[in-house]
């Protein structure tokens, strides 16, 4: 049986919607196109907002540089922490789009 639009799917399927989704997504990548995927940590992620992109990882000791980043969270807090406080308040103060970590419904992604 399917879910229905407010059913909360377990980890387990939603790990298995998630895999097969991106799977879907490298499948139909245009010819030139490669992912590179790095199952660890990322420290920092910086770089201009149009340029490529220098992210830190937790098991590389120089930054990788990226033309895209993708990020993916495990569980979330219900509540941000100062951290994500602090992330949201510079980026109101410099006109630039925060999005927090969220449960993937929850998300607005119309920035």
């Amino acid at each position: 049986h399917g879910l229905a639009g407010a059913d909360f799917p377990t980890r387990r399927l939603q790990s298995a919607y998630l895999r097969w989704t991106y799977e879907r997504a490298l499948a139909a990548l245009p010819p030139g196109i490669t992912v590179h995927e790095h199952r660890t940590t990322a420290l920092a992620v910086t770089g201009p907002r149009g340029g490529r992109q220098r992210v830190r990882l937790q098991d590389r000791p120089e930054p990788l540089l990226a033309d895209l980043v993708v990020l993916t969270v495990g569980h979330l807090d219900a509540e941000q922490d100062p951290e994500q406080k602090g992330l949201a308040d510079f980026a109101r103060r410099h006109h630039l789009v925060h999005l927090p970590p969220d449960f993937t419904a929850d998300s607005d992604l119309d920035a």
